[in-house]
């Protein structure tokens, strides 16, 4: 009676876990189930509210560089071509000739003086030379096309130079340059009835001979423009 007892008790035992594996085990898989939807639809929830990332910010986040947009028709970009080619002609010796004729005061003789190389901020002449070199052609063409331009204008030319050798050499050589000046100027189209020319050598410094900026400012060619 024992026995029989003990063996009830283990196959009410048995059939009491078969029970068990077989209705608990669905029901976890339903909640899993049920909680992975959701995790789900969370996140699809999640992703609909997010605000979409403007172009820029996604070619940052990617690495990509934005396109740039297209320039707008009419406008001109501040280093176009045709802003370097107004910067060159204000800066050009034509200009700085022409503006310096137009802009200058006449004296009490009716007169306006210009010192060709301190305008043009270049010689006329190299060394102990009367050519006149290839970078003064540009702003000699203005006091051509000034004097073309005003048929009433006369032209004095005088030529200058510093204090260094003899004094009979300098007097040659600054009257040579002159008439190399009036000469280009001739070959212009201006009427040499109109040009004169003088050679003062080194007699009318305007600064000091005994340093090398002095002479440089002596050696000088001067302009004297006689208005009628």
């Amino acid at each position: 009676m024992k026995y029989l007892s003990l063996l009830l008790m283990l196959f009410v035992a048995l059939f009491i876990s078969a029970c068990g594996t077989k209705y608990a085990r669905p029901d976890r898989c339903v909640c899993a189930d049920v909680s992975a939807a959701a995790q789900e639809e969370t996140e699809q929830d999640s992703a609909e509210e997010a605000p979409q990332l403007s172009d820029e910010l996604a070619a940052a986040l990617s690495n990509e560089a934005p396109v740039p947009p297209e320039p707008l028709e009419g406008i001109k970009p501040d280093n176009s071509e045709e802003m370097s080619n107004e910067m060159a002609i204000a800066l050009s010796d034509s200009a700085k000739i022409t503006n310096a004729l137009e802009n200058a005061e006449v004296n009490e003789n009716n007169e306006i003086k210009i010192d060709f190389e301190k305008i043009a901020k270049k010689g006329l002449f190299d060394f102990n030379s009367d050519v006149i070199s290839k970078d003064s052609y540009e702003g000699l063409d203005a006091v051509a096309e000034f004097l073309k331009t005003h048929s009433d204008v006369t032209l004095k030319v005088e030529g200058h130079t510093d204090s260094i050798g003899k004094a009979s050499y300098n007097q040659e050589l600054s009257e040579r340059r002159a008439k190399s000046v009036k000469k280009y100027l001739v070959n212009k189209g201006v009427s040499q009835d109109r040009i004169t020319t003088e050679g003062a050598g080194a007699s009318k410094p305007i600064a000091d001979n005994s340093t090398a900026e002095g002479r440089a400012q002596n050696r000088r060619t001067e302009m004297i423009f006689k208005m009628k």
